[in-house]
């Protein structure tokens, strides 16, 4: 290159613009510029032109690189926009299914907490079903302790006084409708008595007032026209009252009936008290019994429901892992969705630097021109293609300096019309160019702006999102403590179960302590009854036994008399003999026909009880078999709590059945022992109807005798008293006359005759109105006799118990 100095203007290529394009042909030649055209001449060397002319040749290709770029940047983001678009809209849809699961299992969640309340008001229907229940054991068992108290035997006494006093009331009642009926009698007849008057002034004919004031002046003054139906009322009122007095009459002598069987046989008013107290626990066992169905029916119910809600547990739980699968789909997508919108902000802020943020990068209508005036710049082209590559950025007051020189390079001199021209079209491209950058500044700040609100709208649909996977946790917890009530449930109901159970058998065993105590009652009464009789027996010797020493004196001098009285009475004896075999045959007679009336009650209460137990075990034994049945066929079926329920019922009916059997073979003994005592009474009455027969007293006692040492002492009492009778009578003939021999038959269980008269009192029964000739002198002086003698064997019997205690 030569160092010749070039002519310059101010409107040389030194200061064209790195927009502006020239020719080359133009920039071939040296520049002769005319004074005429560019005033002055301005000269530059050519190495200066060409470092200025590939400068700006750098900085055009800098340019067409950045638009180029630009372009490329613009395209990938209208191609990243209508993907986000897509993605926007397929996350539309996605998240619609969502939002119509989140709907659903909200509503879900609605049912499932009214079927959980609707739960907890079962769980209280049952807890208060079991309190009642509760209530209602304690109450038996308050009652059974009642009843326990009631069995006393002083209680019963109190209970027969109450009866007493009812029957007064009752009296007092009957004495008072007694004198109110006398009294409405005596008002009846003064009634007549007026009507009677009445109808004599009627016919005399006399005026209504005078019958009002002589009404008024005997009775009352507004009753005086139907005196007719007056006299119908009353006596229809006389005739219920009439009725009402026979009823009372007829309760009151039921009720004295009543009374005096209670007072003769207490044990058929104890039985009549057991029953009722079975009656009332067997209707106590059935409610028991409808109670356990209803708690059964109870269980069932909830048993489904708990199955029930076990399945929709199975279903929400299914659904929410399936919503937890399409969260983390959703959730993938959304990060992949992030990391892009990352990327793609990461590349536009490595490709866009922030000096040229305001510029534009459009570049067709430039390289037209270039291609237009590329001759021009030929040579330059070729001594500067090896710096096409240097590249420098302008900073905007270089922009602003370069857009200065161009317009005073447009105003030179020294340019044509065609450059100056160029120049300004270069500089209207400029123009362009920065309004387009600042253009697309603008849409890509809208773009951003956008990409910024969808991603904020992105993480309001994660946080969203978690809301979901946070709601979900809690229905799961929920769940879970739906279960955990479930099972509180259940156990609740197990329990209820276990105490209905234990109810059950406790109402057993009562009735086993009921039937047990029963049995001990009766035999304390009996222990009790013969205590005070023993006692009755101490008391009345002793005080015997001090009268006793007293007239031994006396009885000592009678016996004298009696010794000489009793020859006279010998002969008197032996035909009174004859008469007295008679009287035992007639009193054996009796005795037997006691017996025949006594036996076919006592038979026919045994065998009705017999009935009655072999009833309850074929009924026991056939409930066992059909239970049996239905257990075979429950075995096989599938439902196992069926089976349990009845194997529990079919223990508890073996318990009940081997109760029964228990209870059986107890009255079986009871009948077997009744029986026996009957056998042995019936012999000894046998044993005594031959022991009449005979005539001598010694083997009559040595038969009687053996009989008391084969027999117990219980059943040996009878034998004994007939000792000593016979006892007493031979001392009689040994030392004293015969007297009419009168048999004590206190021990036996002479029927009472009662009959009520009009005063309700009952008639005596004793033994000496069932004598023929009871009435006679002579009958009275035999027993005044016959009773100093018995004082006298008792007297002496008294003093061989001491002696022998």
């Amino acid at each position: 290159m030569s160092s010749e100095n070039v002519p310059v203007s101010p409107y040389s290529m030194a200061v064209v613009p790195h927009f502006a394009t020239l020719s080359r042909s133009a920039t071939s030649s040296r520049a002769n510029p005319s004074a005429k055209a560019f005033g002055e001449k301005t000269t530059m060397s050519k190495e200066d032109h060409d470092r200025e002319r590939t400068r700006w040749l750098l900085r055009l290709e800098e340019i067409e690189t950045r638009l180029a770029d630009s372009e490329t940047l613009n395209s990938d983001m209208h191609q990243i926009r209508a993907e986000l678009k897509k993605k926007i809209v397929e996350l539309e849809k996605s998240q619609k299914p969502l939002i119509e699961q989140n709907r659903k299992i909200n509503d879900r969640n609605k049912l499932l907490q009214q079927e959980v309340k609707k739960l907890e008001q079962k769980l209280c229907h049952c807890q208060d079903d079991f309190l009642t229940l509760k209530d209602a054991h304690e109450r038996l068992v308050k009652e059974h302790a009642q009843l326990k108290e009631k069995r006393a035997y002083p209680e019963k006494m109190e209970e027969l006084e109450r009866y007493r006093v009812q029957v007064l009331e009752y009296s007092k009642c009957i004495t008072a409708l007694r004198s109110s009926g006398l009294e409405k009698d005596r008002r009846y007849e003064l009634l007549v008595q007026k009507l009677k008057r009445l109808r004599k002034c009627l016919k005399k004919g006399e005026t209504d007032d005078d019958r009002q004031s002589i009404v008024g002046s005997d009775c009352s003054t507004e009753s005086y026209i139907s005196l007719d139906a007056i006299a119908e009322d009353f006596e229809s009122f006389n005739t219920d009252i009439d009725i009402n007095y026979q009823t009372l009459y007829r309760e009151n002598s039921e009720l004295q009936k009543a009374l005096q069987a209670v007072k003769l046989n207490p044990a058929a008013v104890e039985d009549s008290l057991l029953r009722d107290q079975l009656t009332c626990a067997q209707t106590t066992i059935a409610q028991q019994q409808i109670l356990l169905n209803k708690n059964d029916e109870m269980i069932r119910h909830l048993k489904n429901v708990a199955a029930s809600q076990a399945d929709r547990i199975r279903q929400l739980e299914q659904q929410i892992e399936d919503m937890d699968r399409e969260l983390c789909a959703s959730r993938e997508a959304h990060e992949l969705l992030e990391f892009q919108v990352l990327e793609k902000e990461e590349n536009s802020k490595c490709s866009t630097p922030p000096e040229q943020n305001h510029k534009c990068f459009g570049t067709e209508e430039f390289t037209i021109e270039r291609h237009d005036k590329s001759c021009e710049t030929d040579d330059l082209g070729e001594s500067s293609s090896p710096r096409a590559h240097e590249k420098r950025a302008l900073s905007p007051t270089e922009v602003v300096s370069l857009k200065k020189s161009m317009s005073e390079l447009r105003n030179a001199i020294n340019l044509r019309l065609a450059q100056c021209h160029v120049i300004g079209q270069a500089e209207d491209y400029i123009g362009d160019l920065e309004d387009q950058l600042f253009s697309t500044n603008l849409v890509h700040r809208e773009e951003t702006h956008q990409l910024e609100e969808r991603v904020k709208e992105l993480q309001n649909q994660i946080e969203e999102s978690y809301s979901k996977q946070r709601r979900k946790k809690e229905l799961q917890v929920e769940v879970e403590e739906l279960r955990k009530k479930l099972t509180e449930i259940d156990t609740a109901k197990n329990n209820l179960s276990e105490e209905l159970r234990t109810t059950s058998k406790e109402l057993t065993k009562v009735k086993c302590q009921l039937q047990s105590n029963d049995v001990e009652l009766e035999r304390e009464k009996k222990l009790a009854e013969s205590l005070n009789k023993q006692l009755q027996n101490l008391v009345e010797s002793h005080h015997l036994e001090k009268d006793s020493f007293s007239r031994v004196e006396e009885e000592l001098n009678k016996t004298k008399e009696l010794y000489n009285s009793s020859k006279t009475a010998v002969e008197q004896l032996e035909k009174e003999r004859n008469e007295l075999s008679k009287k035992f045959e007639q009193l054996s007679s009796e005795y037997e026909k006691l017996k025949e009336d006594q036996r076919p009650s006592i038979r026919t209460e045994l065998e009705r009880r017999y009935e009655e137990i072999r009833y309850r075990l074929n009924t026991a034994l056939e409930k066992i078999h059909e239970y049996e049945i239905v257990i075979e066929s429950a075995k096989k079926a599938e439902d196992s709590t069926l089976s349990e329920v009845l194997q529990r019922d079919l223990i508890q009916l073996k318990e009940y059945n081997e109760h029964l059997e228990r209870q059986f073979k107890t009255q079986t003994e009871i009948i077997e022992t009744l029986k026996d005592k009957l056998i042995k009474q019936k012999t000894f009455a046998d044993l005594i109807q031959k022991l009449s027969i005979q005539g001598d007293i010694q083997v009559v006692e040595n038969e009687l005798n053996k009989y008391l040492k084969s027999v117990d002492r219980d059943t040996g009492r009878l034998a004994e008293n007939f000792i000593f009778l016979l006892g007493c009578a031979s001392k009689i003939r040994m030392g004293s006359p015969i007297v009419p021999l009168e048999i004590n038959t206190t021990h036996q269980n002479i029927r009472p005759y009662s009959s009520v008269d009009s005063s309700m009192k009952g008639l005596s029964n004793s033994s000496e109105d069932i004598s023929p000739d009871s009435d006679g002198p002579e009958w009275n002086e035999r027993r005044i006799s016959l009773k100093e003698v018995q004082c006298g064997a008792d007297f002496g019997q008294r003093l061989g118990l001491t002696n022998s205690s």
